[in-house]
Order: structure tokens, then sequence, then C-alpha cells
């Protein structure tokens, strides 16, 4: 019988996770009084629910302020009002290898100890940085890897088909055979974990539909969606919040790609996006807004 692990390390399971984009945590630069959402959420903080910054963000953050994007005022503003809820021992929550590490999936070199460490180390970066006269190594180059990695998955994926193409090129891909196809071949290559409750096949939900969606975009003959250009330059940044489901979490954004433009995906993990203010009014409504698996 196989040991099946459902123990979350880092955060507990009976708290929520919730993970702050980067519009959310920038939004609380400007408003001369700290929006109510932000009571909220300090409220929140100490009846069950754990709220960190993604890493993106962080990098996000970062960047703006060393290029003077953000000023030192606006900084210290953000991080003073972001101190009010953000988990003390996890303000920063690591993407990645670190999920896996969360969910004690197939790394045993993960250590928690460090993972606490560079969370912690990341935002004292943030809050020293609201000092104008500590110069920082920028982290473009963080956000510059999210990028080339996203182009180069669609770009795997699409050498694969152009095979496929030059192969028959009298047979017509059919695009809802090759969506179904690679959902099963992605579901297949997720759940090599046995040991994890839920698979993660269902925990990669909707990150699985979202990603197969856009390369089918990009098989269009007109309008065909284009990782490379540079309007789409940042898709490979804001696709990472869709890690953080597997944990699960919910995830605060602004981005109207999450909050609206999903109608499409049937996936039940959809509903775990809300905008700061939305969150906040659901459980003053007496709700606990939580992600649920199916």
């Amino acid at each position: 019988m196989i040991d099946k692990k459902t123990d979350r390390l880092l955060v507990p399971e009976d708290q929520v996770i919730v993970v702050l984009d980067t519009a959310s945590a920038r939004n609380l630069a400007y408003p001369e009084q700290s929006p109510q959402w932000v009571d909220t959420f300090a409220k929140m903080s100490v009846q069950g629910y754990s709220f960190s910054l993604a890493d993106g963000t962080l990098a996000e953050l970062l960047a703006q302020r060393r290029r003077d994007a953000l000023t030192a005022e606006e900084c210290h503003r953000i991080c003073q009002r972001l101190e009010r809820f953000l988990n003390p021992q996890l303000p920063v929550l690591l993407g990645k290898r670190d999920l896996m590490g969360m969910l004690q999936v197939n790394d045993n070199l993960w250590s928690e100890d460090e993972c606490r460490q560079m969370s912690l180390s990341g935002w004292s970066r943030l809050k020293r940085y609201a000092d104008s006269g500590d110069e920082q190594q920028s982290p473009e180059w963080v956000l510059q890897e999210e990028r080339d990695d996203w182009i180069e998955f669609f770009s795997g994926w699409q050498q694969i088909i152009d095979k496929i193409n030059a192969e028959d090129p009298s047979t017509p891909l059919d695009l809802e055979a090759m969506s179904t196809g690679m959902l099963e071949g992605m579901a297949s290559a997720q759940d090599k974990w046995t040991s994890l409750v839920p698979p993660m096949s269902v925990r990669l939900h909707l990150q699985s539909r979202y990603l197969c969606r856009q390369f089918i975009r990009m098989q269009k003959a007109e309008d065909a969606y284009n990782p490379t250009s540079k309007k789409k330059r940042n898709d490979g940044i804001d696709a990472d919040l869709y890690r953080f489901l597997q944990l699960p979490a919910l995830v605060v954004t602004e981005d109207r790609g999450f909050l609206t433009g999903l109608g499409d995906i049937d996936s039940f993990q959809k509903h775990w996006f809300f905008k700061a203010e939305a969150l906040a009014e659901k459980w003053e409504q007496g709700q606990k807004p939580a992600p649920i698996w199916p």
C-alpha cells in the first residue's frame, strides 16, 4: 500500500494560503489612507489565513524600485501596509522547486529552513530598498528567466507540431484532438508522484488547461497568440501565479486575464482568483473563502 502524504510544510493545512500579485501590492503605494481591505486582511491573518507575496511580485517590485518606477517613499508605504497582514515567517512564497518541497515531493535536498530564510531575506531586501540610498543589484535577470522559460515551453511544443505537419502536410491537424492529447499527456506526467493526494493533475488543473488553450491559440490563422511579442513579454511572469494553486492557494490580483479572461476554460480553480476588495468583502460577510478540492 502506498503511503499517501497529506501534510503541507511551511504553512499548516488548516490555514488558507493567499498569494498577492504585483499590481495588488503596488497599488498600496498611492492612496493617502490605507485601503479598507488592508484592515480586513489584517484581521484575517490572525483567523486562519496566511498571506504572502508571490516571488515574482517581489522581483517585479524590486525591479520597479531599481529603475525608479517606485519612489523610496512609495516603496516604504507598500511595505508598511503589507506588513500589517503578511505572514511574518513567510512574507514571500517561493515558487517552482520550493512549492514541490512544501508538498514533500521528490526532492530530498530541499530545506524547509533554507526556504524560510530566503523568504525573510527577500522581504528584508524590499524593506531596505525603501531607503533611497540603498543600491542593490537589479533582479531583472530573474524576470527575464521567467520570460525565456515561457517562450521555450511553447517553442518545444511548436517544434513537435511543425514536424508532424512536415511529415504529412495533406492532413490538417485536429485542434480538438490535439488539445485532448496534450491534456492527457500532461496529466500522465504530473501524476508520476503517486504519493500526492489529490494528484498533481488535479492540483495543476487550471494551469494545464491554460497552457493548452494558449498553444491552440498559437495555431490560429489570424490573430494567433505569439509568446515572443513585446506585448506578451510578461505573460510568463504572470502565468507563474498558476503554480501556487497546487498548494492549494487563493490568488489576489488586479489582472483581468485571471479575473475575467478564463471564462472559456472549464476548471474549478478559476474561481480561486480575487480582487483584494472582493476577497475582503466576502470574508466580512461571514464567509470563509478557501480553495477546495473537488
